[in-house]
């Protein structure tokens, strides 16, 4: 009886573990039964990654059982053409800011 106690905790426990997945994931599938696959954050998040069947915001975890091609963009910034293997690696892009980058004091701007 008392073993049975002990794995009910033990069960418990290993369901309170956190799991790494990023808060607000969003999944990009052709459909329910493929595999899990690659988490894409990006630098700012909330890029708009496009894939094959849709799109969603970063970060988003890809699951594909095939190479597809994405492409990552968000105002303000260059857009990114990537392709994901099948099994690849959780990856983190920074995108490249387009026009200024720095803030403009405004005792520098003319009298309009």
């Amino acid at each position: 009886m008392r073993s049975i106690g002990i794995a009910a905790v033990l069960v418990l426990l290993a369901a309170c573990e956190t799991t790494g997945l990023p808060e607000g994931l969003a999944i990009a599938r052709p459909n329910r039964n493929a595999a899990p696959g690659t988490i894409i954050q990006t630098i700012p998040s909330g890029a708009t990654l496009i894939y094959p069947d849709g799109e969603c915001l970063t970060p988003c975890r890809v699951d594909y059982s095939r190479e597809i091609e994405v492409i990552l963009g968000k105002a303000g910034y260059k857009p990114l053409a990537l392709t994901i293997p099948v099994g690849a690696a959780d990856a983190e892009f920074e995108l490249e800011p387009v026009g200024r980058s720095t803030a403009v004091q405004e005792e520098s701007l003319p009298e309009l």
